[in-house]
């Protein structure tokens, strides 16, 4: 089966995109033109970088809406992030773990930017338009995700 990953570089899509690869999918991971990509040239995903942008905030409020949890409003100081990332990845280092902590220096400066989501080469290279909204589309991957933890 052919699958785009959006977002393909966050800790979630470079998750989803290493599983469809050991599944024997075929896969193309889209990612923003300011994104680090170095992880992904390390699997067969063809990488795709896009140009049009949409915000990761509204992506995770429409999440919290689909998962009928209350969409946060905390802010946190990038610096206590980056700290907090710093540490993660030494810890990470000093165990040889081979994955990446969940919160790396590059997700901070990610989170930074604004997190902006592209959709638009995708578009143009690949035809592709979305099939739902995005909120339809969250609730859709949550309730798969809820009937994926009964099995």
């Amino acid at each position: 089966m052919k699958s785009l990953v959006t977002g393909a570089t966050g800790y979630l899509g470079s998750h989803i995109v290493e599983r469809l690869l050991e599944q024997g999918h075929e896969v193309r991971a889209l990612a923003r033109k300011t994104s680090d990509i170095t992880h992904l040239k390390t699997n067969a995903a063809e990488i795709i970088l896009g140009d049009e942008e949409g915000r990761f905030r509204d992506l995770v409020a429409a999440m919290c809406r689909a998962a009928g949890k209350p969409v946060p409003r905390l802010t946190i100081p990038i610096s206590l992030l980056y700290a907090t990332a710093v540490v993660l990845e030494l810890w990470a280092r000093l165990w040889r773990n081979r994955n990446l902590p969940f919160l790396t220096r590059s997700d901070v400066r990610f989170l930074r930017e604004g997190m902006h989501i592209d959709g638009s080469k995708a578009r143009r290279e690949l035809g592709w338009e979305p099939n739902v909204s995005l909120e339809e589309g969250c609730r859709h991957y949550v309730q798969w995700r809820r009937e994926q933890k009964k099995k």
